[in-house]
């Protein structure tokens, strides 16, 4: 997510599905599934023009502050489990 808000805000080309999927630590399956649950929740919205992913921010989302990218990171576990939050 934070990924389609930053590009969408500095006017950057859309990340890919990959790229997105690289960034998070999960499989292009589980990426293309939270896609599609925020699209449900209409915080982003299919867009083939867009390029990358073709997913597009809604307005309101797009200014969200702080930066997203800020918030967002990883986190592990002393058993070695990794999980990403906000």
């Amino acid at each position: 997510m934070p990924a389609l808000i930053n590009s969408q805000r500095d006017a950057k080309p859309a990340p890919s599905i990959a790229e997105i999927a690289k960034a998070v630590s999960l499989n292009e399956d589980r990426v293309k599934r939270g896609l599609s649950m925020l699209g449900r929740y209409e915080i982003i919205k299919a867009d083939p023009s867009v390029g990358g992913a073709g997913f597009r921010v809604e307005s309101r989302y797009v200014k969200w502050e702080p930066r997203l990218d800020f918030l967002f990171h990883t986190v592990t576990l002393a058993s070695g489990r990794k999980f990403n939050t906000n």
